[in-house]
């Protein structure tokens, strides 16, 4: 978790900016040993908020959050990048709302949104979330739930 620190604390955009569409952009889902490494741990981001952890659970459970739990352990992590500084971003909740309308869960929705777009991309959903193109990565979260991706 020593990492985690740094990515809060920077006053840089966590994500480059970039201008890469997504309609019509298959997404292929990464088996990577590091995919987690953009989240932060729910006691960590907690204390770094200065919030209580219920509150952060009750926020996920709203559909105000993103959360996802490693395969084999119970404690969710929040990726950085839903966050605009200390504040959740705006189109979260729309995400999560977009991926159960879908049937998406929430590990399926992360998995979405952080996997490379096209082949060979080293960009995400999870960065166009970062640059404000929210309609965009709605749409895409829903046509993933339709099985298109």
């Amino acid at each position: 978790m020593n990492g985690y620190r740094h990515v809060l604390s920077r006053s840089e955009p966590l994500l480059g900016p970039g201008r890469l569409g997504c309609a019509g952009v298959s997404l292929t889902m990464p088996r990577n040993p590091m995919r987690y490494e953009d989240c932060l741990s729910e006691s960590w981001l907690a204390a770094r908020l200065s919030v209580d952890p219920v509150e952060l659970e009750a926020m996920r459970r709203e559909g105000e959050l993103i959360a996802v739990r490693k395969p084999g352990t119970t404690e969710w992590l929040y990726p950085a990048w839903q966050y605009s500084g200390r504040t959740p971003r705006g189109v979260i909740p729309r995400l999560v709302r977009a991926a159960q309308e879908s049937g998406l869960d929430e590990t399926r929705l992360y998995e979405v949104l952080t996997a490379p777009l096209g082949l060979g991309g080293r960009r995400r959903l999870a960065d166009l979330v970062v640059e404000g193109r929210d309609d965009e990565v709605v749409e895409a979260v829903r046509g993933a739930g339709s099985g298109s991706a």
